[in-house]
Protein backbone atom coordinates (compact mmCIF):
# COMPACT_ATOMS: atom_id res chain seq x y z
CA UNK A 1 0.00 0.00 0.00
CA UNK A 2 1.46 3.55 -0.56
CA UNK A 3 0.36 6.78 1.34
CA UNK A 4 -2.53 7.58 -0.96
CA UNK A 5 -4.03 4.17 -0.98
CA UNK A 6 -3.97 4.28 3.41
CA UNK A 7 -5.13 7.73 4.05
CA UNK A 8 -8.30 6.50 1.34
CA UNK A 9 -8.63 3.50 3.79
CA UNK A 10 -8.56 5.97 6.64
CA UNK A 11 -11.07 8.17 5.30
CA UNK A 12 -13.60 5.54 4.50
CA UNK A 13 -12.80 3.60 8.01
CA UNK A 14 -13.24 7.31 9.56
CA UNK A 15 -16.50 7.62 8.29
CA UNK A 16 -17.78 4.42 9.28
CA UNK A 17 -16.43 5.41 12.88
CA UNK A 18 -17.03 8.84 13.51
CA UNK A 19 -20.48 8.65 15.21
CA UNK A 20 -19.46 5.76 17.45
CA UNK A 21 -16.81 6.92 19.38
CA UNK A 22 -14.53 9.59 20.86
CA UNK A 23 -11.76 11.02 17.87
CA UNK A 24 -8.30 9.23 19.71
CA UNK A 25 -10.92 5.84 20.25
CA UNK A 26 -11.59 6.07 16.62
CA UNK A 27 -7.74 6.99 15.66
CA UNK A 28 -6.80 4.01 17.71
CA UNK A 29 -9.04 1.40 15.98
CA UNK A 30 -8.23 2.88 12.28
CA UNK A 31 -4.67 2.60 13.04
CA UNK A 32 -5.36 -1.37 14.68
CA UNK A 33 -6.89 -1.95 11.42
CA UNK A 34 -4.15 -0.70 9.13
CA UNK A 35 -1.45 -1.91 11.13
CA UNK A 36 -2.69 -5.41 12.14
CA UNK A 37 -4.55 -6.16 9.33
CA UNK A 38 -2.67 -4.17 6.38
CA UNK A 39 0.05 -5.09 7.79
CA UNK A 40 1.12 -1.57 7.17
CA UNK A 41 4.37 0.29 8.59
CA UNK A 42 4.26 2.85 11.45
CA UNK A 43 6.26 5.45 8.70
CA UNK A 44 3.99 4.80 6.40
CA UNK A 45 0.66 5.43 8.51
CA UNK A 46 1.98 7.94 10.28
CA UNK A 47 2.49 9.96 6.78
CA UNK A 48 -0.99 8.76 5.81
CA UNK A 49 -2.26 10.58 8.96
CA UNK A 50 -0.50 13.71 7.86
CA UNK A 51 -1.75 13.95 4.76
CA UNK A 52 -5.12 12.60 5.90
CA UNK A 53 -5.25 15.78 8.56
CA UNK A 54 -3.98 18.57 5.90
CA UNK A 55 -7.02 17.45 3.20
CA UNK A 56 -9.20 18.54 6.21
CA UNK A 57 -7.34 22.03 6.68
CA UNK A 58 -6.18 20.69 10.18
CA UNK A 59 -2.40 21.92 11.17
CA UNK A 60 0.05 20.47 13.08
CA UNK A 61 1.42 22.13 16.04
Amino acid sequence: MNVPEIVEKINDLYHTLKNTNDPSDIANKINSVLIFGDNVSTDLLRAAWNQFAHQRGIKNG
